[in-house]
């Protein structure tokens, strides 16, 4: 799963992940409830303990909510570089400047270089389960967030963004 997170972390930075090859627009209430927290693998007084997405740690979820449904305008799915499933979700303008401060309120410049390694996370839910939670490595500004994982099928993603933004 690690492998998984590099590629979550890689695509959520990286230029060339393009733009969603299918676009689901809000037209009713989510099927689905997003949650976008906080997140660290080692124990923060009053963040509640959960199973780590690699299924052999410990993930620790701030009580605070950063972002959730109602900050997304729209969402798509696109293959990203590596060849695996991406949700691509676009926020609305406060949500667009909450997350460019959550990501760069994240960065660890001494873990750059390592995957994984560090403590600072975040952790993105579907229905109160944790589906990712990678390490971010810079800033995100441009209020698109790329969440892919190389366990999720073109299937998945779609019923994910779908489910985000429209019934």
């Amino acid at each position: 799963m690690v492998r998984s997170l590099a590629i979550v972390a890689g695509c959520l930075l990286s230029v060339g992940c393009g733009s969603p090859g299918t676009e689901y627009l809000p037209s009713g209430t989510p099927t689905l409830k997003l949650e976008i927290r906080r997140a660290s693998t080692t124990a923060v007084d009053g963040w509640e303990a959960v199973p780590d997405t690699d299924g052999q740690g410990t993930l620790y979820l701030s009580p605070q909510l950063e972002l959730s449904n109602d900050d997304v305008v729209s969402t798509g799915v696109q293959l990203n570089d590596y060849g695996n499933w991406q949700v691509v979700m676009k926020l609305n303008e406060p949500g667009k400047q909450i997350f460019a401060k959550l990501s760069a309120d994240l960065v660890d410049a001494s873990n750059v270089q390592t995957q994984g390694s560090t403590s600072k996370r975040l952790a993105v839910l579907i229905d109160g389960e944790v589906i990712f939670a990678p390490v971010v490595h810079e800033p995100i500004t441009d209020g698109v967030i790329r969440l892919g994982s190389d366990k999720f099928t073109e299937k998945d993603v779609r019923r994910i963004a779908k489910g985000i933004v429209t019934d």
